[in-house]
């Protein structure tokens, strides 16, 4: 008789944004500038960190498997009892803003000022994108903001809104594979 027990873990954890901190945004006053884009590029270069969501993102779903089989040989038969108990979970943390307001530089549809350069640059082309780069660079040239927002995670400890914490999620799925298994094979002479 043989008992045989294997356990096993698989993981896989995804770290992205590595090394980047919420507190990069310290020197200027903890605030994120989103400046407005040409062509999906930077409207101007900055030595302010990226306005886009560089901060850590850290996520894993370990598997974890426990096998045990018993197996029986006698004369020219074998029989084979055991089971399978497999179960995973999944987490990860993510910031959001992470609590810095990001400063969002631009002149908004709503705006009257956006009436006011359509009508002050009569023989500009609206087509390409022209009156839309002559806005951003109004917006940047006086500091024009069309929106500030931020928010706050809750702390897993304390169930606080927290500047500069992380939100992690935690989910358990059940055992996704419990099974019991029974054998028998007879060999040939």
């Amino acid at each position: 008789m043989l008992n045989t027990f294997t356990f096993g873990i698989q993981s896989n954890g995804e770290y992205f944004y590595q090394g980047s901190d919420p507190h990069e945004w310290a020197p200027y006053g903890n605030r994120r500038l989103s400046f407005p884009t040409v062509n999906n590029a930077p409207f101007i270069a900055t030595p302010i960190p990226s306005s886009g969501n560089v901060l850590p993102f850290i996520r894993n779903n370990p598997v974890y498997q426990f096998r045990d089989d018993l197996t029986r040989t006698q004369g020219r038969q074998t029989t084979i009892v055991g089971g399978i108990f497999k179960t995973t979970s999944f987490w990860e943390t993510s910031y959001g803003t992470a609590g810095v307001p990001v400063y969002n530089i631009g002149v908004s549809s709503s705006d009257p000022v956006g009436a006011a350069l359509t009508a002050a640059l009569p023989a500009i082309n609206t087509v390409n994108g022209d009156l839309a780069n002559a806005q951003s660079l109004y917006a940047i040239l006086t500091g024009r903001v069309t929106s500030i927002s931020a928010t706050n995670q809750v702390d897993e400890h304390t169930h606080r809104y927290v500047q500069f914490q992380p939100t992690t999620q935690r989910f358990a799925s059940p055992p996704v594979g419990c099974t019991c298994r029974m054998s028998s094979a007879a060999t040939r002479a």
